[in-house]
């Protein structure tokens, strides 16, 4: 009675064990994948955002430099002369949230360019903040702090909305203009060559 009562626990055993022998190899493989792909991974985000930062300048010549290590603030320079700045753009206040991008600004803190990287604004709707869909963040460019109201003009603002995308437009011309008002703290008075575009 005792030898089968032994046998039956082993059998059970068996199938524990097997299950518990794969769970660590699957653990594992993953941590083993995960260490070699982490800077191949980290490399490709880089790469993409400094894409996505080109995206925001007029001139494809113009070198993108890191204000400063751990910041999120870029200068951009034109054969070795500083063009403008590079600051990050955000808001949470859009209809479905979060919308994130860049506003490139000339040294007087104009837009010269504006690009929307990250949002979940409804498509065909609120989607008309980027500037694949829509021309309607032109508006802004050549706009500063002091040359207009940051607000839709349904808001006695000086920018149009745009039907159907109000909550969207509103965050969004509130976000610059916030943006553009509080750049001269986010900016350093000379900025340090840390990475480049051409990197």
């Amino acid at each position: 009675m005792v030898k089968s009562k032994t046998k039956e626990v082993l059998v059970m055993n068996k199938p524990v064990t097997s299950f518990t022998l794969i769970a660590l190899i699957c653990a594992t493989t993953l941590a083993v994948t995960h260490r070699l792909t982490e800077k191949q991974i980290e490399d490709n985000r880089k790469n993409f955002a400094l894409q996505q930062l080109a995206q925001v300048l007029p001139d494809a010549n113009e070198r993108i430099i890191k204000v400063r290590p751990n910041s999120t603030v870029y200068s951009s320079q034109l054969e070795s002369k500083q063009t403008g700045n590079i600051l990050p753009l955000s808001t949470s206040q859009g209809y479905n949230g979060y919308i994130s991008g860049w506003l490139a600004i000339d040294l007087n803190r104009h837009v010269r360019g504006i690009r929307i990287v990250q949002h979940s604004e409804t498509p065909g709707i609120g989607d008309v903040i980027e500037t694949t869909k829509s021309r309607w963040i032109d508006q802004f460019l050549g706009q500063g702090p002091d040359s207009a109201i940051f607000e839709l003009k349904l808001d006695q603002g000086s920018f149009d909305h745009v039907s159907g995308a109000t909550i969207t437009t509103r965050a969004l011309t509130r976000a610059i203009g916030e943006t553009l008002t509080n750049a001269q703290q986010s900016l350093a008075i000379s900025p340090a060559v840390v990475e480049t575009a051409d990197d």
